[in-house]
């Protein structure tokens, strides 16, 4: 039997099991003459927020652009809270069992002494990650966390892999470089990649292998609601000044050819908290704040501001998966990954992806 542990530095906390009820809904949905996503949303899902989970699920049929969808093409509508009904293809949405995990405390609070005392645990596969990152990861959510859950599904259906454990470590800095690129724990997620092929020489490029992602992203831009402006290009970013708070990713607004800030065609301010960003949105010290889907909605509706921002649907500033990531210079650096991909792969041809996804979207989602 695999055993799945979530292993804290320094805390110990049981994950209990959750169940969300099951529930026939989803579906596929076949675009009709003069549709948007945001009415699709709208009329399948009562709330025209939703076109961004409709974009999310088929962004390989949709592409970038959230309104290029095609007369007569079929589109698959994630189950979210019981909707929609009705439609072709609709099954019934298993129960999220989030089987209990153990818990034990093997590190002090210090990175190095954890550093040190993870690696004496002998494990096949030590995979990590942190708490305080909804709904991807984080021990108090179901699953551990959206990824949590992918990662473990995924490595679970891998006969290859014999045993494996997950260590939570509070410090996101010290994950990549020392723990990660020095090989003192095996994999790490959930992480961004860059355009390698342009930035080649970004730290996560020179030292990180990446996995298949695992799940994409949609960042989007917040505007104002009384100074809003067009996105419908690059171009119409130039002279822009963006909100992302520190730490936050910027390799989007360089990568693939758009070069924004080494050029000085946009200006991004990082104040501490998502927060302070609305703040200086409000004041129109910045133009728009940069942030995911998740994050983004999230902090306006904890913020009160829900009839303040818009939310731009043109399109999304960017599409950015989410990845499992091994340090180069791990011996088996290359099988590793092999394991998660294929494990990967066999959840998304068995369903098991899918149900995953729309037990945790529906959760986010009656949250909003």
């Amino acid at each position: 039997m695999i055993t799945r542990c979530l292993i804290a530095a320094g805390i110990s906390l049981v994950v209990g099991a959750t169940t969300v009820a099951a529930q026939t809904c989803g579906g596929s949905y076949t675009v009709q003459s003069g549709d948007t996503l945001s009415q699709i949303a709208d009329a399948q899902y009562k709330d025209a927020r939703k076109w961004s989970v409709i974009h999310q699920n088929n962004l390989s049929k949709i592409g970038e652009n959230p309104n290029s969808i095609r007369l007569g093409s079929k589109l698959t509508l994630t189950c979210i809270g019981g909707l929609p009904t009705g439609l072709e293809g609709g099954t019934i949405a298993a129960a999220l069992d989030v089987t209990p995990v153990k818990s034990a405390v093997v590190a002090s609070s210090s990175t190095a002494s954890a550093a040190v005392q993870v690696a004496a645990v002998d494990r096949k596969i030590k995979l990590l990650t942190a708490d305080d990152y909804a709904p991807f990861t984080d021990r108090k959510l179901p699953g551990g966390g959206m990824i949590t859950e992918l990662v473990t599904a995924a490595l679970n259906s891998n006969s290859k892999v014999q045993d494996f454990g997950i260590y939570v470590v509070n410090d996101w800095a010290a994950h990549l470089d020392p723990l990660l690129t020095d090989a003192v724990l095996d994999l790490g997620f959930p992480w961004f990649k860059p355009d390698c092929t342009s930035m080649p020489d970004s730290f996560r490029c020179a030292k990180l292998n990446f996995s298949e992602p695992m799940f994409e992203v949609l960042m989007l831009l917040y505007q104002w609601k009384d100074r809003p402006f067009a996105f419908n290009s690059d171009a119409d970013m130039a002279g822009k000044t963006l909100c992302r708070p520190k730490g936050y990713l910027t390799h989007d607004l360089e990568g693939n050819g758009r070069n924004w800030l080494s050029k000085g065609l946009v200006k991004v301010v990082n104040p501490n908290t998502v927060a302070d960003c609305y703040a200086l949105l409000e004041k129109g010290e910045v133009d728009a704040v940069s942030l995911s889907d998740f994050v983004g909605r999230a902090a306006i509706k904890d913020l009160g501001i829900e009839d303040k921002v818009l939310v731009v649907e043109t399109r999304p500033l960017s599409i950015e998966g989410l990845h499992v990531v091994v340090g180069k210079s791990h011996p088996q650096a290359d099988e590793m990954l092999a394991l998660i991909n294929t494990g990967l792969a066999t959840i998304k041809d068995s369903g098991e992806y899918q149900r995953i996804l729309d037990a945790h979207m529906s959760r986010i989602w009656s949250e909003f």
